[in-house]
């Protein structure tokens, strides 16, 4: 993706924003399915076309920067979307993990006590083994 936006950048910045005013067919502006997605075009460029007299009339001129800017806007949307979801995720993670965390703080109190009265019953255990290996 990286790679196609170098390409597409790379492309705008061999024509100037006057040259692309003067020479992108007309249609193209205002076609959502043209050739080249105009949503991509730096700013510059399309300031250029929206100064230009002879490229679109005013009426066009509203109709293509509506058009551009509302894909924007639309995409500005999406990113926010995502990241109040991300947010919310988070947030949900963040208390459980802190729920697993109070739930083994809980147990391993209970657990040491476990542990260490099964320890004292081993060590009771190998003291009298050795105690009948030295008696015999």
């Amino acid at each position: 993706m990286s790679e196609l936006a170098q390409i597409i950048s790379h492309a705008w910045a061999h024509i100037t924003p006057k040259e692309a005013a003067e020479l992108t067919p007309k249609n193209d502006f205002l076609n959502n399915r043209a050739m080249v997605d105009y949503e991509y075009m730096p700013t510059s460029h399309a300031v250029a076309i929206r100064d230009d007299e002879h490229a679109l009339t005013e009426e066009e001129k509203h109709e293509f920067f509506h058009n551009r800017t509302h894909r924007l806007k639309q995409k500005g949307l999406l990113v926010d979307d995502r990241n109040e979801r991300y947010r919310k995720n988070m947030l949900t993670y963040q208390k459980l993990e802190n729920k697993q965390t109070a739930a083994l703080e809980n147990i391993a109190p209970a657990l040491q006590k476990v542990l260490g009265d099964q320890t004292s019953t081993l060590e009771e255990l190998f003291r009298r083994l050795e105690k009948v290996l030295k008696e015999d």
